[in-house]
This record gives structure tokens, sequence and C-alpha cells, in this order.
């Protein structure tokens, strides 16, 4: 603890801010090059996940998919759940598929509407289903601002 005595701060209070200060930016680094970096876990191609709609017309949805994520322009973080749902055409996934969709898209540096956007484009392209929505619901972004 930092204990100020008599207007002015003890030097072992003083040697300690000194060596907060110098180690801050070597953190803040490391910890932004993360976010610089291409994700290494990618969504792919369905490929071995597909399985023939036997006539399975129903709509697949998977709710409360928790996710973190990180602001473009504030570099905050986003905390929130992702509900994603698909009416299968011709092919159905496992729908852990649909969790590593969000997962995927909330490991990068990006405003909320872009990631939602992206994960939507993601599954039509890579589904091809006859319909796509997903919500985005963020509990914990303007609280850390």
């Amino acid at each position: 603890m930092l204990y100020k005595q008599c207007g002015y701060f003890s030097p072992m209070a003083v040697m300690m801010l000194r060596e907060v200060y110098r180690a801050s930016p070597i953190v803040w680094g490391a910890r932004t090059m993360n976010f610089l970096r291409l994700p290494r876990r990618t969504c792919g191609s369905p490929g071995a996940n597909l399985e023939r709609n036997c006539g399975y017309d129903e709509m697949v949805v998977l709710s409360d998919i928790a996710f973190v994520s990180h602001c473009k322009h504030h570099m905050g973080p986003v905390i929130g759940r992702a509900h994603v749902g698909y009416c299968p055409d011709q092919v159905v996934v496992r729908i852990s598929k649909l969790a590593r969709f969000v997962e995927v898209y909330a490991m990068r540096l990006q405003i909320q509407e872009k990631m939602r956007a992206r994960i939507a484009n993601a599954i039509n392209t890579g589904l091809c289903p006859r319909g796509a929505a997903d919500r985005i619901s963020v509990h914990d972004y303007m609280r850390c601002q």
C-alpha cells in the first residue's frame, strides 16, 4: 500500500511507483500484440461436421453463448452473450460449430455491429442455409468505459 507521510510519499512508495511505471508499457505492449496477430483458430469449412438434412426443417438455435471481445476504438472489453440460429437447407452441423463461429469472431478487435454481421456472413457462406439470424447482447461495455 502507498502511504503518504507528512505530505509526500515514502521512499518505498516512490520506488514501487517507479517499477510500476517502468513495467506498464511492456505489459500493455504484450497485451495488445495478441490482438494484432491473426487468430490461430478459424472456422474453416464445416467439412466433417456436415450431415445431410434428413428431413429436418426446423430452425437450429444456440442461445447464451458467452464471449469476451475488445472494442476496436477504445480497446475496452466487450462482454456479452450471442444467440445464433439458422434454418438448414441441405445440411446440418453440430451445435458446437455455431459456438465456434462466435468464439473465432470474438477474438478480434472490432465493434459489435461488425462482429454480428461477420458471424451471419460466415454462417451463410459456410452452410448455405435457407436463412440465418444472430443476436449479440452486450452487458459490460459502457460500464467499463
